[in-house]
């Protein structure tokens, strides 16, 4: 009953037939199958895998959480207190304007 259909679902999956035996005597040849201890060692070896690649995943997500709050943070400071810069360089003002002249003028005399 369950021949054809694993037939059908090996021919579906592409999977080649059993190999043939070599030549020689059929009585030296020998078959091995892995015992459950096999499959069990070789499940936890991919668990372990998993739980690495997943503790990575976890860390680098915190670490990049953490740091989009540090931004979050540092951008409503900074915008608080405009930079030095811009709070003397303001236009129309008679005292910057004085300020540039004799600056121009000390670069020109060098």
């Amino acid at each position: 009953m369950y021949e054809p259909l694993r037939r059908r679902a090996l021919a579906l999956l592409k999977i080649p037939p059993e190999p043939r035996p070599p030549l020689g005597d059929p009585a030296s040849l020998r078959v091995f199958r892995a015992g459950r201890n096999y499959y069990r060692l070789r499940l936890a070896g991919w668990s372990v895998a998993q739980a690495v690649a997943l503790a990575g995943i976890v860390f680098w997500a915190v670490i990049l959480i953490d740091v989009e709050n540090a931004i979050r943070t540092e951008r409503p400071s900074a915008a608080a207190s405009p930079p030095a810069t811009a709070v003397a360089a303001q236009p129309g003002d008679p005292a910057t304007a004085a300020n540039v002249s004799t600056e121009r003028n000390q670069r020109l005399e060098k």
